[in-house]
């Protein structure tokens, strides 16, 4: 998975990720797993549609700058086989 700049949301006050290249075989639940072990995960979104190059896409709403930073440091790049 990759992630691009954060940016925040107007609404409420947590910061969006946009994560591409998620695996076919993780859903919004993994993702939610693999990102609350590093910050307070608020939501995920997964869309059916697909990226441009036929890559899966998603966002993931975080609590603070702070987490949004530490996911940033120990995920990017990062790949997560599930089963």
């Amino acid at each position: 998975m990759k992630m691009d700049v954060p940016q925040i949301s107007s609404r409420r006050r947590v910061w969006t990720l946009y994560v591409h290249n998620i695996s076919d075989n993780l859903h919004w639940q993994g993702v939610w797993q693999v990102f609350d072990r590093h910050g307070v995960v608020v939501d995920v979104f997964i869309p059916r549609r697909r990226s441009k190059d036929g890559r899966r896409f998603g966002f993931v709403r975080m609590e603070s700058m702070e987490d949004v930073d530490r996911v940033i440091e120990r995920l990017h790049g990062f790949l997560v086989i599930w089963m």
